[in-house]
């Protein structure tokens, strides 16, 4: 007699409750892995903005250290009071080698000559993030006009933070009759070097300060052999659209509030620090 034999298998309730233990255990497993990438990639962005607040810092006491010391106010001449700058045009023709607005600004220090366009500015004007302007091209932030330079194709760049070598301080006083686009345009960008150097985030300065003590009058006392000090204070960070004012400090929005990337790829940081000229003679 031919007998069929018995097989043993799943029911389809075991099957069933296999499947969705294993679909459980692959979505926990994704979850991890997404949150250990998160926290990867924001640990490179602010290994990234901490090693470029060094270079920066670095890069601009080895500037002040190589000059004499350079002026930040002018006379103004309906005041008689010490002012400080707030366009090309204001220290054009003046004693003044800074000049800062909501936009961005200019330092000559003597050796090289730094421009900026501040975070603010660069959002207004990038196609990517929301408050971008395209009916008036938003080449204005605040009054203050954005700055840049023209690529080798022909297209003009919004700048960062750039320098060159101008130990004529031709960047903040131009020999020309008249300032014309000379307060907008920049020149080549072969001309000027990127402070921030190269790296995988478009780092910008959020803001920028610079002050010495107001009590040396250098024109009427021969102090050469004595240096002075400037106190800097800059504000960088990454530019990934999450950063914006948090209790009247650029900040990282939480990631619950975020709108581009929850916050994996933003990153600011505050810098203080004192650059010493070689001499306050001039």
């Amino acid at each position: 007699m031919n007998r069929r034999g018995r097989t043993k298998g799943f029911t389809l309730v075991e099957l069933m409750i296999s499947m969705a233990f294993i679909g459980s255990l692959l979505v926990m497993i994704s979850l991890i892995i997404i949150l250990i990438m998160g926290l990867y990639n924001k640990g490179l962005t602010l290994k990234e903005v901490n090693q470029v607040s060094r270079t920066v810092v670095r890069d601009m006491q080895q500037s002040v250290a190589s000059v004499d010391a350079f002026g930040l106010q002018y006379e103004d001449r309906t005041s008689e009071e010490m002012t400080t700058g707030q366009s090309l045009e204001d220290i054009w023709g003046t004693s003044a080698d800074y000049y800062e607005n909501e936009a961005g600004g200019r330092l000559c220090t003597g050796s090289y000559s730094y421009a900026w366009n501040t975070g603010a500015a660069l959002k207004s004007y990038n196609p990517r993030l929301v408050d971008y302007n395209s009916a008036a091209g938003a080449l204005e932030y605040e009054g203050g006009k954005i700055q840049f330079m023209t690529t080798s194709s022909g297209n003009p760049t919004p700048v960062r933070f750039v320098k060159k070598k101008d130990p004529g301080k031709q960047l903040c006083h131009p020999k020309v009759d008249a300032l014309t686009d000379q307060d907008r345009m920049l020149g080549d960008a072969d001309e000027f070097m990127n402070v921030f150097g190269a790296g995988n985030n478009e780092l910008v300065l959020y803001d920028f300060s610079i002050e010495t003590r107001s009590d040396i009058d250098v024109s009427t006392t021969d102090l050469t052999a004595v240096s002075t000090f400037y106190y800097i204070k800059m504000v960088l960070g990454t530019q990934a659209g999450d950063e914006g004012l948090i209790e009247g400090d650029v900040r990282c929005k939480p990631p619950a509030d975020a709108t581009y990337n929850q916050g994996e790829y933003c990153a600011v940081n505050k810098i203080d620090f004192v650059a010493r000229t070689g001499g306050i003679g001039r």
